[in-house]
């Protein structure tokens, strides 16, 4: 509500605020533990999510998004031809807000997958 001496007006507004958290790592193998990049606070019903994993040589090797009826789906460490190796990949996270004021984001980062199991 704003007001002016005797005139006012009132508003009501969406505010959405999500606090994103992006893993730096992640272990796909097998263990129920941390085999998934899992980025926390995304918000599918209100954001569209772009998500693109690649190489360090810039090869796209994972994509997902919530767009025309996709559903976003977390990183399990694999392609269409299966388990990538060991490494270090890089990600472009994009999210735009689907409500008023359609805010928009990108988060660029590393990614490292270790597969194997500590003793």
């Amino acid at each position: 509500t704003v007001s002016n001496g005797a005139c006012s007006t009132s508003a009501d507004m969406a505010i959405t605020a999500n606090n994103i958290n992006i893993p730096e790592g992640f272990s796909p193998n097998g263990d129920n533990v941390n085999d998934e990049f899992e980025i926390q606070g995304l918000d599918p019903v209100n954001t569209e999510i772009t998500l693109k994993i690649m190489t360090s040589a810039g090869s796209q090797v994972y994509t997902t998004d919530n767009l025309s009826g996709n559903v976003y789906r977390q990183w399990n460490g694999e392609n269409e031809k299966g388990p990538l190796p060991d490494g270090t990949y890089y990600y472009i996270l994009s999210t735009t807000s689907k409500v008023p004021p359609y805010a928009g984001h990108v988060y660029r980062g590393v990614i490292i997958v270790k597969r194997d199991k500590q003793n």
